[in-house]
């Protein structure tokens, strides 16, 4: 049974969720079966891990059924059965976190039972709950919830004018707005999906998004219309999809990051009447826009510091699972080596420590004590860190080797750093996420520090001014590195 499925399902349960569905098991309306509670509560006894070799079909048979010789069919049955009851816990589990699905069903078989008078009682129920000052603690998608809301007002028009009762506009326009709210949103959020996903195509054929196409028919005067009749019945639903709506015209305009500023602007200053999950959406659009935008102008430095301030402030660092992905640390890494703040960084890993996993986890604790050791001025030591580190992640990796290139400048490690330096522009060339953006920054951060490698041997004021100015005006990885050295070179 170790490699089952059910035991997959199983091991992803918290301690309170291994409770509930052991009242699963047992409830007979979900469960006939006692054979699957038997061997539940086997199971159950090498909780959380769930490696024990007392796992095994044979093992568990013998417990179950020591008298009895071993039945491959009965046995897989059981698991069978166990693996769809699992499956029906954890949708029952999804079904009841998703309220507003829940209200919109029970409506939906009230109407259907005609039973009218119950209806009202619940009308009353969701005008309250479901208020507009209550949008900010939906804890589902947004895009669903607009949809089931439409749906709602949907249901109560029909009862009403099977009743004989004239049309409620005002219950239709409401209707309108969660339908057209909805579908926006899900349009954008589907749209941005789909670029994802070209961006890790590696055939690099150009997809034509229909998504693009259906929301390109909208001109920003059209979107505009729409948003100021939404406005008229709902500030809130206003605030919601004109901050999706941003979020869609900064990713189309990256050219110009003036649709950055206005998305990234409205966002920051209505996050407190936004639901979790439409701020960790719009969270990952402004990433995701900040990461291939292509106006010369944005200073990419700041706005990384600003970008991830507001995630620390607003607790987003944190995943669903209130876990820190250890990936994600490469941003606060050239955060901080830009800050050049040790205290600071200590601070935020201490803050932190003990949330740290997933893919690459044992690799990044090291690169972790490579920074700090870093920002010590530590630096052979450092390098010795970053020797054994072998990080298989791209975005990680790309990281790695620049960070490895100023240790060596620190180190005065000219011929090491020459094959450092060619090991970057070839992984930055030959990778499956090339592109010309990629080459071009690799190239311009090894040309900058072998600039200040010969400036450090023979240092001249007219080259040096000329070198400042080439890396101020231009878009380079830690420029605030290469002016602190810069200004070391000086005196």
């Amino acid at each position: 049974m170790l490699k089952s499925s059910a035991l997959r399902i199983i091991r992803s349960f918290s301690k309170e969720e291994m409770t509930e569905f052991d009242d699963f098991l047992k409830s007979p309306y979900f469960n006939k079966k006692s054979g699957v509670i038997k061997l539940y509560n086997e199971v159950k006894k090498y909780y959380p891990d769930f490696t024990n070799e007392n796992l095994e079909k044979e093992k568990l048979w013998n417990k179950l059924y020591p008298d009895k010789k071993f039945s491959y069919g009965v046995m897989k049955n059981l698991i069978f059965d166990i693996t769809k009851l699992a499956e029906q816990f954890i949708a029952q589990q999804e079904f009841f976190t998703d309220e507003i699905q829940e209200c919109a069903c029970l409506y939906k078989s009230l109407n259907d039972r005609n039973l009218l008078n119950l209806m009202d009682i619940k009308e009353n129920l969701l005008k309250k709950k479901f208020s507009d000052g209550n949008l900010k603690n939906v804890k589902i998608p947004v895009e669903n919830y607009f949809y089931y809301r439409s749906r709602i007002n949907g249901i109560k028009i029909v009862k009403n004018m099977s009743e004989g009762f004239d049309i409620d506009y005002t219950e239709s326009e409401y209707m309108e707005i969660f339908f057209i709210c909805g579908l926006l949103i899900d349009l954008i959020i589907y749209n941005h999906s789909m670029h994802e996903l070209n961006f890790l195509d590696k055939t690099k054929n150009e997809k034509i998004l229909v998504s693009q196409e259906v929301l390109n028919l909208l001109s920003p005067e059209q979107f505009e219309k729409i948003l100021n009749k939404i406005k008229k019945h709902s500030e809130v639903y206003y605030k919601l999809l004109n901050c999706y709506y941003l979020a869609f015209m900064a990713f189309r305009n990256l050219e110009n990051a003036e649709w950055y500023f206005k998305f990234k602007d409205f966002f920051f200053k209505n996050i407190s009447e936004l639901p979790v999950l439409t701020i960790r959406d719009l969270d990952i659009f402004l990433e995701n826009t900040f990461a291939v935008i292509k106006d010369k102008s944005f200073k990419r430095e700041i706005e990384l510091i600003e970008i991830y301030e507001f995630r620390h402030k607003n607790n987003l660092i944190l995943d669903k699972y209130s876990m820190f992905p250890s990936l994600e640390l490469i941003p606060w890494f050239l955060i901080f080596i830009h800050k050049n703040n040790l205290r600071e960084y200590e601070e935020f890993i201490e803050f932190y420590k003990d949330k740290f996993n997933g893919f690459e986890k044992d690799n990044m604790m090291l690169l972790i004590e490579a920074v700090n050791l870093f920002l010590r001025s530590e630096f052979k030591n450092s390098y010795n860190i970053v020797s054994k580190i072998n990080l298989r992640n791209f975005i990680a990796k790309n990281f790695l080797k620049r960070f490895t290139l100023l240790i060596l400048y620190e180190m005065n490690e000219y011929e090491m750093f020459l094959y450092a330096s060619d090991s970057l522009k070839h992984f930055s060339k030959y990778t499956e996420l090339v592109n010309n953006f990629n080459i071009a920054s690799a190239n311009a951060f090894c040309k900058n520090i072998d600039k200040l490698f010969k400036y450090k041997v023979n240092p001249n004021a007219v080259d040096l001014k000329l070198l400042e100015e080439e890396i101020k005006t231009n878009s380079l990885v830690l420029k605030s590195w290469f002016l602190r050295k810069l200004d070391e070179l000086k005196y």
